[in-house]
C-alpha cells in the first residue's frame, strides 16, 4: 500500500489513508483505508485519492467497512 490523501465529500478536507490496486476476476478496485474512521459514507459517492497535491486515482465507492 501507498500513503496519500483521500477526499471523499466535495467541500471536505483530503484525509490520510493507505491505498492500492486489486484487481480479481478482471475486476479493477481501488482500495483506501483511512487512518482514522469516517462516518456517513456511502456506496455511490465519489472519492478523489491524493499524492500531496497531485491526483493519483479516482472512483465510485461501492462498499464501506
Amino acid at each position: 500500500p501507498l500513503n496519500g490523501l483521500v477526499q471523499v465529500r466535495a467541500h471536505g478536507a483530503p484525509l490520510p489513508c493507505t491505498y492500492y490496486r486489486s484487481i480479481e476476476d478482471g475486476n479493477e478496485r481501488l482500495i483506501a483505508d483511512l487512518v482514522e474512521p469516517l462516518f456517513g459514507l456511502a456506496p455511490g459517492q465519489a472519492m478523489v485519492i491524493y499524492d500531496g497535491d497531485r491526483v493519483v486515482g479516482s472512483a465510485t465507492i461501492t462498499e464501506t467497512k
